[in-house]
């Protein structure tokens, strides 16, 4: 597995045969990417099936929208990589200052100002069972994802609360994936 931001980094995961992981770029950005690698994966040659790629999302479900988010938007202000990473992300080196590091500084930044930064971007799934499943559903065919990973614990978030979205991702969510 390898986890990929640039065209570099996706053909050396394409030349490797490497399964690919996307964490901190929008559904759109993340959806280019993917078709980018599976393009580059193709022109290679390898024998075989294609490698994985996964898509990780910070995710909260509850009984309905407006509670989902009445329960996380407060934790989500605390942005995508918290105060850590706001802080960096005003501080990059010229060196590091990569289209690609450019864009997820302003990822960070931004999610710390706006809810809906995190639900436009496709950066969060937030709400009910029905709308967690039709979104994931959404961002899979979008990008092409074939494993998702999820994130319910989002910044300082009580453990309490994360365990409750989890219990109704298992039994509400995910049932929406495997009847298919």
């Amino acid at each position: 597995w390898m986890g990929c931001h640039s065209r570099a980094s996706l053909d050396y995961a394409a030349e490797r045969n490497f399964h690919v992981a996307q964490n901190m770029d929008t559904e759109r950005t993340i959806a280019d990417k993917f078709a980018y690698f599976r393009q580059a994966w193709r022109a290679r040659g390898h024998d075989g099936p294609m490698p994985h790629q996964l898509l990780v999302r910070h995710v909260h479900v509850a009984e309905t929208d407006a509670q989902a988010r009445a329960e996380a938007e407060p934790y989500m202000r605390e942005g995508l990589g918290g105060a850590g990473g706001v802080a960096r992300a005003k501080s990059l080196r010229p060196e590091e200052q990569t289209p690609e590091m450019v864009e997820i500084s302003r990822l960070y930044v931004e999610t710390t100002t706006s809810y809906d930064v995190w639900i436009d971007e496709g950066l969060a799934l937030i709400g009910s069972p029905r709308t967690v499943a039709q979104r994931l559903h959404e961002q899979q065919e979008l990008t092409g994802a074939d494993v998702c990973c999820t994130q319910h614990s989002i910044a300082s978030m009580p453990a309490e609360l994360a365990r409750k979205s989890m219990r109704l991702f298992g039994e509400k969510v995910i049932p929406e994936f495997t009847a298919a």
